[in-house]
């Protein structure tokens, strides 16, 4: 691994002098983090039914929750691939999440390559980066207003990996 040496000198004479030296060894610059969305979450088609129901959709794409038997078909959790420099210390964090057509969400559930789903929003989950790993989301709703049927309501969110 080659690393990178920089020295920074600074003197200055007043009534004799000074030299102040300081020396930094830093690694090379991580590759940037590339980000790239396969699906977003969709809850799918669900049945009519009262406000207050909740559905969970897990990372696996099935659906559970109190109310599960009102989800019909269709539903298919988040999808994204992650890129960057192998094994370096990452936080995943879902951010900025905005809910339409009489939707709540309470958490965001996220699974990155082989790690056990975690809730990922608030305060993110740590990780370590790799190459085309894969990032699956799901998400726990509960409903904030009656649905006819065959509603699909739609979630927005935003995605943030960094280096820790």
């Amino acid at each position: 691994m080659a690393s990178v040496r920089a020295a920074i000198a600074l003197s200055a004479c007043l009534l004799g002098c000074l030299l102040v030296q300081q020396t930094a060894i830093a690694g090379p610059a991580p590759r940037p983090i590339e980000i790239l969305e396969v699906f977003s979450p969709s809850f799918g088609t669900w049945l009519a039914g009262p406000s207050g129901r909740q559905l969970v959709l897990f990372t696996d794409d099935t659906v559970g929750g109190a109310d599960a038997a009102d989800y019909l078909f269709g539903a298919r959790s988040g999808e994204f691939v992650i890129s960057g420099s192998a094994n370096q210390a990452i936080n995943i964090l879902i951010d900025n999440t905005f809910a339409t057509g009489g939707v709540v969400v309470n958490q965001v559930i996220c699974q990155y390559h082989r790690d056990l789903p975690a809730r990922c929003d608030g305060a993110g989950v740590d990780a370590r980066s790799g190459n085309d790993r894969t990032l699956k989301i799901g998400i726990d709703i509960t409903t904030s207003q009656a649905h006819t049927g065959g509603d699909a309501p739609t979630i927005n969110m935003d995605v943030a990996v960094i280096y820790l």
